[in-house]
């Protein structure tokens, strides 16, 4: 959008400049003229192209920056930041139905799958005894060829006995708990964590970057846990919303 547009536009609106250049930088962004890891054009270029001042700039920049759509690198430059997958934790959705929302085309890779004897912090998150068998399935979901989450899912042996000869590789994991029991509900917890060598060389970012790690437990019906659930997201991939009243 040329800059004599977003003045005309902004005058007819009644509009602050700094929201229409916002709003013209963000639709450089979703057209594809600016892409991801780009380098968007320094203030003192932007500040001429659109006849403002920088402070106006840089107060456009910095919305789209708080909305993650821009990220900065102090003494190098603001950058288009990569897509992210933002999850809808209101309510139980999968990593597929996400990305489709987002026209974005999403892969599992089955890294592992195992049987293990539960520990006790497994055997407690399962309702299980100690020593029960569990199947462990590994796997690295991507989103448009880029990884972004390291999954691990455990399965108590009883209530998925033919889990280790199943075609898993297209399937969301809500489809294959629902093969033996009906979800009801899930629980969650969030935590900040910084990545290990492999978990770096597996998400394809450096060791000790930023993941949002993620726990699960869910739940028959009846209350019955039928799968204890471990994420490890890319902090730069994976943002996740959630609802709150009051």
């Amino acid at each position: 959008m040329i800059p004599s547009v977003i003045q005309a536009r902004s005058n007819v609106l009644g509009l602050p400049r700094y929201v229409e250049i916002r709003e013209a930088l963000r639709q450089e962004i979703a057209e594809g003229r600016l892409k991801p890891g780009q380098k968007i054009p320094p203030e003192e270029e932007l500040s001429l192209q659109y006849q403002v001042s920088r402070m106006t700039i840089r107060h456009g920049i910095a919305d789209l920056i708080s909305e993650g759509l821009l990220f900065r690198r102090r003494g190098v430059g603001t950058f288009v930041a990569q897509r992210q997958i933002n999850r809808d934790h209101t309510r139980m959705t999968n990593f597929f139905e996400e990305a489709r929302a987002l026209g974005m085309e999403a892969q599992t890779q089955i890294l592992s799958r195992k049987e293990i004897s539960a520990g006790v912090h497994l055997a407690d998150a399962l309702n299980i005894k100690v020593g029960d068998p569990v199947f462990c399935i590994e796997s690295l979901r991507k989103l448009d060829g880029e990884p972004v989450t390291l999954q691990y899912d455990h399965l108590p042996k009883r209530l998925f006995p033919n889990l280790m000869e199943e075609e898993l590789l297209l399937q969301a994991s809500w489809e294959i708990y629902e093969r033996a029991v009906r979800i009801k509900q899930a629980l969650e917890k969030f935590e900040a964590r910084a990545a290990t060598a492999s978990q770096a060389r597996l998400l394809n970012t450096r060791k000790g970057a930023p993941l949002l790690y993620k726990e699960r437990i869910v739940f028959a019906e009846d209350g019955t846990p039928v799968a204890y659930v471990e994420c490890f997201n890319r902090g730069d991939k994976y943002t996740c919303r959630v609802l709150m009243t009051r």
